[in-house]
């Protein structure tokens, strides 16, 4: 995702939660930034 004003890219990290055979667990992304949660709709 990039914001409107900047040409570079925003970060975010997000911790793997739990891994099984078939699938892997993780948690909300987090912006680097800002250090707040956000969420992906799908489509996004």
């Amino acid at each position: 995702m990039y914001k409107r004003s900047q040409n570079e890219p925003e970060t975010y990290k997000c911790k793997l939660v739990d891994e099984e055979k078939d699938y892997i667990y993780i948690d909300y992304p987090v912006k680097m930034a800002s250090g707040k949660t956000e969420f992906f709709f799908e489509g996004t």
